[in-house]
């Protein structure tokens, strides 16, 4: 927190002063230095500042890492991990590249308790049902699959004894970073886990995008474990985008072509890799498009808030609210970028929007048919 505190401070105090040369410059248009730095008595005033706080953020780093062994173990309820996982999805890679201890690292969970992966696999070797993973979307975690009273995973097992494990992950990294550390586990779950056993997985939102990802590395790598997923299914997933993220592109454009509003661009650039990633929908780091295994059944859910037909069919670039329709499927006007899902595993519902997802009863019906039937 000390060094969030510290980034914050000093990311302030570079925005006030390249607001203050600016308009010092009249634009620029009078100066032709460093637009972003004052000089003379000013600029020295910003630069104490500066050093000031990184000396006294430095004592207080050096006193929490002698007395961070002797602090108490915090219980790591709901409401604590809701505000992490927000951070971490809007400055993870920040959090993470700055060795910031509020960063999270990727993690599974059963019942409330952490395995590894090797654990995890016990774990549904010693059941006889199916195997379920679920992957939460940005800034959120595997406790919030939890909606209305409602989890898909729970159902699920309570009705058809299937052993659950959800991830946990730094959602503001980017997508290939979460799925080259999501394939490694992956790798080492499957090699504990007894041959009779296939993998299902659900993924709502960035989710399915990091699932995606993880999926890639072991295809390049011919991993075994991609060929133990059976079917996945996809709930509001940005394939092509995602609207917010997109707009939020353009906003940092528009702000930063104008001298005077340029530096309140930095406070748009600040979002996360995993953001910005949403954009397109990247899930590689040379930005490729990537298809679907071929072995895989893979179904993708949408949503819309319109409320009959006609206004989804007139309305699909609103969706729901998050992400379009056209995305959610994997639609694209250009061909070679479509995501190739069958027609029949292409489901569409109405008035409902991008968390709905994960409550809806009529959401649950699909994917319990999906799972347990032949469909």
């Amino acid at each position: 927190m000390n060094q969030l505190s510290k980034d914050g401070i000093t990311g302030v105090v570079d925005l006030v002063e390249s607001m203050h040369q600016r308009i010092y410059s009249l634009g620029g248009l009078l100066n032709q230095g460093d637009l972003n730095k004052t000089t003379g008595l000013t600029g020295l005033i910003y630069q104490s500042i500066r050093k000031t706080t990184q000396l006294s953020t430095h004592g207080v780093n050096l006193a929490l890492q002698t007395f961070a062994p002797m602090l108490p173990f915090k219980v790591d309820d709901k409401k604590r991990t809701n505000w992490l996982s927000i951070m971490n999805g809007v400055i993870g890679d920040h959090l993470e590249q700055t060795d910031n201890p509020l960063a999270m690292d990727m993690s599974w969970h059963h019942r409330g308790q952490q395995l590894t992966p090797q654990q995890a696999a016990e774990c549904c070797n010693r059941t006889p049902g199916k195997v379920l993973f679920l992957i939460h979307g940005l800034c959120m975690n595997d406790l919030q699959w939890s909606r209305q009273g409602h989890n898909h995973g729970q159902a699920l097992a309570a009705e058809h004894n299937i052993t659950t494990i959800y991830l946990r992950y730094n959602s503001g990294l980017a997508v290939y970073q979460n799925g080259h550390q999501l394939a490694a586990m992956m790798a080492e779950f499957v090699q504990a886990l007894t041959d009779d056993k296939s993998i299902d997985v659900l993924c709502h939102s960035m989710g399915g995008l990091v699932l995606r990802s993880a999926m890639h590395v072991a295809s390049m790598a011919a991993e075994e474990w991609l060929n133990k997923i059976n079917k996945v299914i996809f709930l509001g997933t940005p394939h092509q985008g995602a609207v917010l993220e997109k707009t939020g592109n353009l906003i940092d454009y528009l702000i930063s072509i104008n001298p005077y509003s340029a530096p309140f661009a930095k406070l748009g650039h600040t979002r996360s890799h995993g953001i910005k990633n949403l954009r397109h929908g990247t899930v590689t780091k040379d930005h490729q498009i990537i298809q679907l295994p071929k072995q895989i059944k893979c179904y993708a859910f949408a949503a819309s808030n319109a409320q009959n037909d006609a206004n989804i069919l007139h309305k699909k670039w609103i969706g729901d609210g998050l992400v379009t329709v056209h995305s959610a499927l994997g639609h694209h006007k250009n061909p070679e970028h479509e995501i190739n899902f069958p027609q029949q595993h292409q489901l569409i519902f109405k008035n409902i929007n991008h968390m709905n997802l994960l409550s809806d009863r009529g959401v649950f019906n699909c994917i319990d048919q999906i799972i347990n039937h032949s469909v």
